[in-house]
């Protein structure tokens, strides 16, 4: 069984009006547990929009969304927000980090929210897998760029997902922090003692494109096509 598939995936938006924007159209694909693939496409074809589907931020218009064999798009809000908390891990072009908390503290919150126990470890546990451990108690503003996006992925990783979705990741980085960041990544996917080992990321840089198994070519909403580019 795939990790997600999705079956003539829809996504219709009406603006202004009766004006309606087809944003993607008909996608069908698999994504197998243990899978780094990246996402590319023009602005505007349909990127963010998969992602937002897959990560059930957003319900299709049509079609169907299995998650780890779950069909997802007749579930309710409640069962939907228990899937993502539960399942899916979040990774954004900017960060999204409290800046008054530290490092520590920003990754022991999905924790606290889920009651977790020894949150404290759990989280000092992550920020070590993502080479943080000598910046626990630092605050965010107090970070490099590259360090504000390992803490947004071992804040991904805290609840041991079964996928990480990751929009841009390295869109705010310079070429030697984004390196760095998608070689993280890399080791990530293939560290057999990772619970989550399965990474989709939305890029716009061929050249981080070229470091993923498998890459997803998005034009004008259609999956248009599935490359090797490395």
């Amino acid at each position: 069984m795939p990790l997600v598939q999705t079956n003539n995936l829809n996504k219709t938006y009406r603006t202004g009006g009766r004006i309606e924007v087809h944003a993607l159209r008909d996608v069908t694909l698999k994504i197998e547990a243990g899978s780094f693939i990246s996402i590319m496409g023009p602005s505007g074809s349909g990127k963010s929009t998969l992602l937002n589907l897959l990560g059930c931020l957003d319900r299709p218009t049509s079609g169907e969304l299995y998650i780890e064999g779950v069909e997802t798009s007749t579930l309710s809000s409640a069962e939907l927000t228990r899937i993502r908390r539960e399942k899916i891990g979040f990774v954004f072009q900017s960060f999204n980090l409290i800046p008054t908390l530290t490092a520590l503290e920003n990754v022991m919150l999905p924790l606290r929210y889920e009651k977790r126990p020894d949150p404290r470890v759990i989280a000092t546990e992550s920020l070590e897998q993502v080479g943080l451990s000598d910046r626990l108690g630092f605050r965010s503003n107090e970070l490099s760029g590259g360090e504000q996006q390992r803490v947004a992925i071992a804040r991904a990783l805290v609840l041991k997902p079964s996928i990480i979705l990751a929009d841009e990741p390295t869109g705010e980085l310079d070429s030697v922090n984004s390196e760095a960041i998608i070689a993280l990544l890399k080791r990530l996917n293939t560290d057999e003692c990772q619970t989550c080992r399965t990474f989709v990321l939305v890029t716009h840089d061929p050249g981080i494109a070229a470091q993923t198994e498998k890459t997803l070519i998005m034009r004008d909403g259609v999956l248009d096509e599935v490359a090797t580019l490395g």
